[in-house]
C-alpha cells in the first residue's frame, strides 16, 4: 500500500503507530479516520479517532486467527489419516499347520500325504504360511518324515527351530519330472547317459518350486533330504537300484524359473 491514506480522504494527518504485544498485523491510522498499511511494523495501534476503524481491524485479526486455526486442525486430521494409511499392513497371511492336515511328526510315520495336502491348501488360498511346528504335544520335538512336495507362489515355508524335515527313503514318494523342463541349464538328469530314458526323467527335488514367485524360507529348523548310503547314494552308480528305480536322483531343494525368493 506504500504510505497512502485509505478511508475518508488522503489529506489527513498521519499519527505514529503504537506497537501492540498481541497483534499480528501492522497499520498506521490517519487523523481523518483512514488507515495506512505498513509492512515494517509489527503492532496494531488503537490510537485512532474513529473507534469503528479499530473495531473493524480487531474483527479482521480475529477472522484471520480463526481461519488459520481451522487450517491447522484440518491439516492435522489429514496427516493423521495419512499416517494411519501408511501403517495399514493389510491382513496377515493364513497359517496352514501340517498337523491340522494329519502330520504326526514322530519321525517314523509317513507325513507325505499330510504335507502335500497342506501345501495344496496354501496354493488354493493364493498364499500363506506352510507351518512345520517344533513340537508335537508339549514335550516331543517334531521330525516330519515326508517325500517331495511343491511350493507355490506367495508361500512362507516356516520350519520352526527344533523341528526337522526328513526325506523319505521310498522312491515312489518322489515324483518324476522332465529334466529338460525343470532343469534347462543342464538339460537332463544326473548320474546317467544323455539321450537315454533314464536321463529324460528325474526324481523331483525334496522341496520344489517351479515358476513360482514370492517364496520365503524361515524358522531356523532343519531340512534333511535323507540322502544316505542306504538310500539315494545306494543307486548313484546304478540307477536301476532303489530308490532311484531307473531314473536320476533328486536334488534337495530346487527353484526353477522362480522369482523373489528369500531365505532368512
Amino acid at each position: 500500500f506504500g504510505s497512502r491514506c485509505l478511508g475518508s480522504g488522503s489529506h489527513g494527518r498521519r499519527i505514529a503507530p503504537r506497537s501492540h504485544p498481541l497483534s499480528f498485523a501492522s497499520m498506521e491510522f490517519c487523523e481523518s479516520g483512514g488507515v495506512v498499511a505498513s509492512a515494517s511494523a509489527v503492532g496494531v495501534p488503537c490510537e485512532v479517532h474513529s473507534r469503528r476503524s479499530c473495531k473493524l481491524a480487531a474483527w479482521v485479526v480475529a477472522g484471520c486467527l480463526l481461519v488459520v486455526g481451522l487450517a491447522v486442525i484440518g491439516l492435522t486430521a489429514l496427516t493423521a489419516r495419512a499416517d494411519s494409511a501408511c501403517l495399514d499392513l493389510g491382513p496377515l497371511p493364513h497359517v496352514f499347520d501340517v498337523r491340522t492336515f494329519g502330520a504326526k511328526g514322530d519321525g517314523t510315520s509317513s507325513d507325505t500325504g499330510a504335507v502335500r495336502r497342506a501345501a495344496a491348501a496354501v496354493r488354493l488360498a493364493g498364499g500363506g504360511v506352510l507351518l512345520f511346528p517344533a513340537r508335537i504335544g508339549q514335550d516331543t520335538i517334531a521330525t516330519y518324515l515326508t517325500g517331495a512336495f511343491n511350493i507355490s507362489s506367495n508361500t512362507i515355508l516356516r520350519v520352526e527351530r527344533g523341528a526337522a524335515l526328513l526325506g523319505s527313503p521310498i522312491g515312489s514318494e518322489w515324483p518324476l519330472v522332465v529334466a529338460a523342463e525343470v532343469w534347462p541349464q543342464f538339460g537332463h538328469g544326473s548320474d546317467c547317459v544323455p539321450g537315454e530314458e533314464s536321463c529324460r526323467l528325474m526324481h523331483q527335488a525334496f522341496i520344489f518350486a517351479w515358476r513360482a514367485s514370492n517364496v520365503t524360507f524361515e524358522g531356523g529348523g532343519v531340512v534333511d533330504c535323507g540322502s544316505r548310503e542306504d538310500t539315494w547314494w545306494r543307486c548313484a552308480k546304478d540307477l536301476s537300484r532303489p530308490p532311484c528305480g531307473g531314473y536320476g536322483r533328486p536334488h534337495c531343494i530346487m527353484f526353477s524359473d522362480a522369482r523373489h525368493v528369500v531365505v532368512r
